[in-house]
């Protein structure tokens, strides 16, 4: 409201108020100082009633753009959360300085990929390291497009074929293998194409531990040659492939593996389809525990079933039920309890 406008009007009959207050315009009335008296004390009244309406409204506004700038900062600790794999062993692989994997390119000279990396082990000193990629069979073909994608680590092989691959990590300056104390490496997206006619896999030469939702999409098989091999059961698409390696959806979380060796420097794995030869397929990973760490971004946390040597156990919130049964008692007719010593059976 603007009050410039407010005047006083005298009434008719009455001269105008001077400075020294009212002249008499008829000896039977008083002068009207105290109309103006209270014309002033009525102006001061409203005047305070708008510094009061104007203080209020300030303190509004100030509360309203306290309430945005949380909101604000809300918002961006969404978009900017903290990673919920920090603490835990991994390896930051960083774009290839070298990639000619299989001989195919892009680069010339010697045959495989080298990612630059820091090695980081809780209650270590980060270290910088190299992880060498190279292919060690004949006729692989369109691995071009190795390297980084996005946040992940990918190395692509045309559909229907394999790549069969050594992976070692060296000390980047002196070029010497590093034994690292807890190696995690989890391969993601493993689906089908074509209806079906197409089957991603990967084997992966036996490593310390494994671990799988317990509503995993892949198929587990050992192999006599020291291998386990995972392959994929459903269905996929570019519409669900992972984006973020920290924050997966259940489906996505069902469609991966987490390995894990202990005091390695170099492991093997083969990377390929079964089926229909068209489209190059792309395998992605990165060296961190995802399934044991990574934030699930549409519902709750999988259960998490760790293999170790051939015993089955269970991670995270969720226990495993007292009926599961070990492929090892499954050997024993019984076990002696205490020393854990088995009876086997004969038949």
């Amino acid at each position: 409201m603007n009050f410039s406008h407010v005047a006083y009007l005298p009434p008719v009959g009455m001269d105008e108020c001077t400075d020294d207050g009212c002249e008499v315009a008829h000896p039977s009335k008083n002068c009207r100082m105290n109309r103006k008296m209270l014309v002033c004390m009525l102006s001061m009244a409203l005047l305070g009633t708008a510094l009061a309406a104007l203080v209020r409204g300030s303190t509004a506004n100030t509360i309203h753009a306290e309430t945005i700038h949380v909101a604000a900062i809300s918002k961006l600790m969404e978009l900017t959360p903290m990673d919920p794999c920090k603490g835990e062993a991994q390896i930051k692989l960083s774009q290839p300085i070298h990639s000619n994997l299989g001989n195919n390119g892009p680069d010339t000279g010697d045959e495989g990929i080298v990612y630059p990396g820091v090695n980081i082990q809780p209650g270590m000193p980060n270290q910088e390291v190299l992880v060498v990629v190279n292919a060690t069979n004949d006729g692989v073909v369109d691995t071009r497009a190795s390297g980084i994608w996005g946040k992940y680590a990918g190395i692509g092989v045309n559909g229907g074929t394999m790549v069969h691959a050594n992976f070692a990590i060296l000390d980047k300056n002196t070029r010497n293998p590093v034994v690292i104390r807890e190696l995690d490496v989890t391969f993601s997206d493993l689906d089908r194409h074509m209806e079906g006619q197409e089957v991603e896999y990967i084997r992966i030469k036996k490593p310390d531990q494994y671990f799988l939702t317990k509503n995993t999409l892949l198929e587990v098989s050992e192999g006599d040659d020291g291998y386990v091999a995972f392959k994929a059961t459903t269905n996929g698409n570019s519409a669900d492939n992972p984006q973020d390696p920290l924050f997966l959806t259940v489906e996505q979380k069902n469609k991966a593996v987490t390995v894990r060796y202990k005091d390695v420097n170099k492991f093997e794995v083969e990377l390929g389809s079964e089926g229909y030869g068209g489209n190059y397929r792309g395998f992605i990973f990165v060296f961190r525990p995802t399934l044991l760490c990574a934030k699930t971004s549409d519902g709750e946390d999988p259960q998490v079933v760790t293999e170790t040597l051939e015993t089955t156990t269970a991670v995270g919130v969720v226990e495993v039920e007292e009926t599961t049964t070990t492929r090892e008692e499954k050997r024993c007719l019984f076990t002696v309890p205490i020393i854990n010593w088995c009876i086997p059976k004969f038949w």
